[in-house]
């Protein structure tokens, strides 16, 4: 009897147990999604600041799983009263699977949009659209790098390591720059990264990267904020994403005929 009784109390805490620790025995995994703000500072020597690169601009990120949209903004110049100003209106949206390495252009930020043009990666892991985020290469490092102390920046802890790459000019010579890669093992799972060939050696993603050449320095950066999505951003990105994977299946029935 007693016996029967402990074994009753045990299904019974078992039971709790599902209940009470989050994520136990569930089959779901949380889904990442937010925005995510790529832009390029400058030590300006004039003014002995560091200052965003206005030239550059920035590029803005919305993602979901694996999927994220670039807002690709293009440069233009205007001269008003002999003053020059820069502005960057809106050149296309570019719907990018992760997964699959593929990159649509859209231009219209809608549920209803389809895409104009699909752009695959080449063996190097290039696009002809100019997008590098899949080569391996993309920084040509030279020699080996050195660990750097860790730093803490915007309540991220980053690991760092410092070493250099070449650079080839607009005249066709080569130069070497030192580079300082900030990477992040908290943000593991992150989608996008400023190099994917380091992050992946490195299995966590790198959010920044010092640049110093020729006594010019620059730094670029990723700025995540996560759980950012509009209500309007997730509809549209959620409509993107079916038609992309419809698509897909629909092309891999007719392979298979």
């Amino acid at each position: 009897m007693y016996q029967t009784k402990s074994w009753s109390v045990s299904v019974v805490l078992i039971l709790l147990s599902f209940f009470l620790i989050p994520g136990c025995f569930s089959s779901k995994r949380s889904v990442q999604k937010g925005t995510v703000v790529h832009k390029v500072w400058w030590f300006n020597p004039e003014r002995k600041v560091i200052e965003p690169d206005s030239v550059s601009g920035e590029l803005k990120y919305i993602y979901k799983d694996s999927f994220a949209v670039a807002t690709v903004l293009r440069t233009q110049f205007d001269e008003v009263n002999n003053v020059r100003h820069v502005s960057f209106p809106v050149h296309k949206y570019v719907l990018i699977d992760m997964r699959q390495k593929t990159f649509y252009d859209f231009l219209n930020f809608s549920d209803t949009a389809q895409p104009v043009k699909v752009h695959n990666v080449d063996s190097l892991g290039r696009v002809e659209d100019g997008w590098k985020m899949f080569m391996n290469d993309t920084f040509m490092y030279t020699g080996s790098m050195i660990r750097l102390p860790d730093t803490t920046l915007n309540g991220t802890r980053f690991s760092r390591l410092k070493g250099y790459r070449l650079q080839q000019g607009p005249d066709g010579t080569a130069s070497v720059g030192s580079i300082v890669a900030y990477y992040s093992c908290e943000k593991k799972g992150l989608p996008l990264q400023i190099d994917h060939g380091l992050g992946n050696r490195l299995g966590c993603p790198v959010l920044r990267m010092d640049f110093v050449r020729n006594g010019y320095f620059r730094y670029s950066e990723y700025r995540y904020a996560e759980d950012s999505l509009s209500k309007m951003e997730e509809a549209v990105l959620d409509a993107w994403i079916r038609h992309v994977r419809s698509g897909r299946q629909s092309r891999s029935g007719q392979s298979s005929r």
